[in-house]
């Protein structure tokens, strides 16, 4: 054999044997940050298929409107999904969430809420225009230690 076929061998991207959580006891929340853009249905749908099919979690929830979803009308914008109902929307324009860029951001209230919720993790689907709340949202759940 070859360098180059020996050096042409891929690994599947999946789950892993050796997680950091109890997927009985993990708690997700979701939610779509930031402008309308392709893709983020198809990963909302990949990213709970994962979750479910191939770590056990059971708890997932979608935010709905960004992070005004977090503050206002619970639980009204909270919705439990799963793989079965998220089948198909990958050919879906838009975001299955909805998103909202022009809200203050309140990172206290949307780690209050977290907390509240027993959310163990919580994955956001934005650009790079986000990143300065995620930021500020990272520094303020490692102060709480949640």
């Amino acid at each position: 054999m070859s360098d180059l076929e020996y050096s042409l061998k891929f690994l599947r991207s999946t789950a892993r044997e050796l997680i950091y959580c109890n997927p009985a006891k993990t708690k997700v929340a979701i939610s779509m940050i930031g402008e309308i853009c392709p893709g983020k249905n198809v990963i909302l749908r990949s990213l709970v298929k994962c979750l479910e099919q191939e770590y056990g979690v059971k708890d997932i929830y979608g935010v709905k409107w960004g992070f005004r979803g977090f503050t206002e009308d619970y639980p009204k914008h909270w919705m439990k999904l799963n793989a079965a109902q998220l089948e198909g929307i990958q050919s879906i324009g838009g975001a299955l969430l909805g998103t909202c860029r022009h809200v203050p951001f309140q990172a206290e209230a949307v780690c209050d809420k977290l907390q509240q919720q027993g959310i163990t993790q919580l994955y956001l689907i934005g650009g790079c225009h986000s990143t300065h709340h995620l930021n500020e949202l990272h520094r303020l759940i490692r102060k709480r230690r949640l």
